[in-house]
């Protein structure tokens, strides 16, 4: 869990953002043609010569791109990709992936398996380097574009965006020829050059690196076989702090970390590798047969790298291969069985035998209150810390299920289950979702898992009633009400991610309060509760402390919600349209020390309007916006954290406005 926690709060430090959607205002008068790009010239023989300006942006690059309109399906991006020196760039493939911030924890799950995710859509640029990249349908995501081109290095624009029916024209994504690391692998002490040594470079970036592996034009740009000579090149881009392995059959594998490629000239990496090491032995169960496909990961002591892997064959025995001299920490892992370590393995040893125990299984049954027994089901398992107050935690390698009991089978049997306490938690049609009491699962000393039995017998729940009232006092109808865990924020980007990375006792439900402005939440699970009330025509309101631990109905006191102001504007870069900007609206930075913050995001559409998702209670606030950039990828980061600095200005709303417009010009520093 620390290490999922690390990946969590990483990810927040580099932004990950939900977006809202906003409203497209009326189209602005469109600007004078653009002067067209310039025509396809035979390349420069200084890949690296300072690009000429670029003549467009993106609002003045729509005439020029694809037409929006008879475009299937009806949302997406266009844009034009260019070179250096302001060319087209034909055949550029577009890929179109999920950003990582979306599942912080599917970030862990690609680095612990070396999972790759795929694209969700690609295309290649025209003739005159347009393209046009879209969704059939618009969700609450993030995305991603790759662009990988032969003999350039992969350029990668995030931070993207859809909004239904727009298409958003990014303007000019500049694909250039990056800068070529060089160097020699040879073997060491001799000077002769190594055949067939590999040379991957590395980011770093656990999605970015997996991203890359899966891009059908991805893997050149991540390794490449010396040659005859033991020489190789590979295209990197500028900007980033990378890692560089070298590795041959019989070879120990060599790494040099923190090279940066924005040092020019960029030194020749060079490698002298000595003759590498095995660890051979054979993985087993307890009672001697040898386990086939088992995963071994040696990891060094005395370093931080990445481990290397070996596979067993189908009688256990497995090799890794490739290590330099020195003490390993081994990490065993299969199907079905408990995973083991070993530590201080000398490399060089020949004759390890590891012995792994199989997991445990249990065999449930659910009852209702009156002891029927109950055949169908929804089931998971839960992992139980009792360190952290009883949290739960998933279990990703045992995944929920769907339970339906036929004939006299009165028990659901769960197979491998790692060691560890665990609750089973049980939802079936007509009673609350239920979670059973602790169970510890362990595999016996120098034996294999446990096999228990466990009874769960279903609760009711309880219910919470109450009503919401206007500001007046007056009964209001047609107020969502929803559920949600004590303390949930989900307007702070690092409870949206930690929220997602462990499971709640509490019910998901939303009602609808009727012509009295009464509403019933029925079927809670026990737990602590927050109510989250929204109304199209007031302001978000949030009732707090609410403990559910027994049986019954518990009505709470009325919730009255503000009316507010609706929230909106134009955002331009320099005077210029900024579409697909990031706008911010927050309190101050001293009343937020004080406690009382508040944050809400929205993005801008095609022309650069925006619309908070929801009204605005009174009071005083800062607003602020960074826009998407697109002709430096690498550095936007960094770029959007100045600009929402830079672009800060106050924004008040008074008692009984009803509409708030503020407009804000995003400064331009290129």
């Amino acid at each position: 869990m620390k290490s999922r926690a690390t990946i969590c709060v990483a990810l927040v430090a580099a932004g990950a953002a939900v977006w809202a959607l906003s409203r497209r205002a009326p189209e602005a008068p469109p600007p004078p043609p653009p002067t067209p790009p310039h025509e396809a010239e035979a390349e420069p023989e200084d890949a690296r010569a300072v690009p000429q300006a670029a003549p467009s942006t993106a609002r003045e690059l729509a005439q020029e791109l694809p037409p929006a309109t008879g475009l299937s399906p009806a949302q997406g991006w266009r844009g034009v990709v260019l070179d250096e020196a302001n060319r087209p760039l034909p055949a550029v493939a577009v890929h179109l992936l999920e950003s990582p911030s979306n599942d912080p924890l599917a970030v862990a799950l690609v680095a612990e398996r070396r999972l790759s995710p795929a694209p969700l859509a690609t295309i290649r640029t025209a003739s005159d380097g347009t393209f046009a990249l879209g969704l059939p349908v618009t969700q609450d995501r993030v995305y991603e574009l790759f662009f990988v081109a032969a003999n350039r290095a992969p350029t990668r624009v995030t931070g993207l965006r859809l909004l239904s029916d727009q298409w958003f024209d990014l303007g000019i994504v500049v694909v250039g020829t990056g800068t070529v690391l060089r160097g020699r692998v040879e073997i060491a002490g001799s000077g002769a050059p190594v055949p067939s040594a590999m040379v991957t470079v590395e980011t770093g970036t656990t999605f970015v690196d997996a991203a890359l592996r899966a891009l059908p034009d991805g893997e050149r740009s991540l390794s490449t076989t010396v040659d005859a000579h033991g020489r190789y090149e590979l295209l990197v881009p500028r900007v980033g702090t990378v890692r560089v392995t070298a590795m041959a059959p019989g070879f120990a594998r060599a790494v040099r970390t923190g090279l940066d490629l924005g040092t020019q000239p960029l030194p020749d990496v060079d490698f002298a590798l000595p003759a590498g090491l095995t660890i051979r032995g054979r993985v087993h169960e307890r009672n001697g047969a040898g386990v086939a496909s088992a995963r071994i990961e040696a990891w060094p002591e005395q370093a931080a790298l990445p481990p290397l892997v070996a596979t067993s064959d189908a009688d256990g025995w497995f090799n890794v291969q490739n290590l330099a001299p020195g003490r390993y920490r081994l990490r065993v892992s299969a199907r079905s069985f408990v995973a083991t370590e070993r530590l201080e393995v000398e490399a060089g040893r020949t004759d390890l035998l590891i012995a792994i125990a199989r997991r445990s299984s249990l065999r449930l049954r659910v009852l209702a209150p009156g002891g029927t027994l109950v055949r169908d089901y929804q089931l998971a398992v839960r992992r139980f810390l009792a360190d952290r107050d009883g949290h739960l935690a998933y279990v990703p390698d045992v995944p929920d299920r769907r339970v339906a009991l036929r004939g006299e089978t009165e028990r659901a049997t769960i197979d491998d289950l790692p060691n560890g306490t665990f609750v089973f938690q049980v939802a079936a049609e007509g009673f609350a979702t239920t979670f059973s009491e602790p169970v510890d699962l362990a595999a016996a000393e120098g034996g294999d898992g446990v096999v228990r039995e466990l009874d769960v017998t279903l609760s009711a729940g309880a219910t919470i009633r109450g009503h919401v009232m206007d500001a007046f006092g007056r009964p209001l109808t047609g107020a969502t009400v929803t559920t949600a865990a004590e303390g949930a924020d989900p307007d702070s980007p690092l409870w949206r991610v930690l929220a997602g990375a462990a499971p709640e006792r509490i019910t998901p439900r939303t009602a609808t309060t009727d012509a009295d402005g009464r509403f019933e939440l029925p079927r809670l699970s026990f737990g602590q509760y927050q109510l989250e009330v929204r109304h199209p025509d007031a302001c978000l309101a949030r009732q707090n402390g609410i403990v559910l631990d027994a049986e019954g109905v518990r009505t709470i006191a009325p919730i009255r919600l503000v009316r507010g102001a609706e929230v909106s504007g134009r955002v331009t870069i320099g005077g210029r349209t900024a579409a697909q900007a990031k706008i911010l609206l927050t309190t101050p930075s001293n009343a937020a020390s004080r406690g009382s913050a508040f944050r809400l995001e929205a993005i801008a559409d095609a022309d650069g309007f925006f619309r908070m998702p929801r009204r605005v209670p009174p009071g005083m606030y800062e607003l602020r916006a960074a826009a998407l950039d697109t002709t430096s990828p690498e550095a936007q980061p960094f770029r959007q954290m100045q600009q929402l600095q830079r672009s800060a200005v106050p924004l008040s709303v008074g008692d009984g406005q009803e509409r708030v417009e503020r407009d804000l010009d995003i400064p331009n520093d290129h």
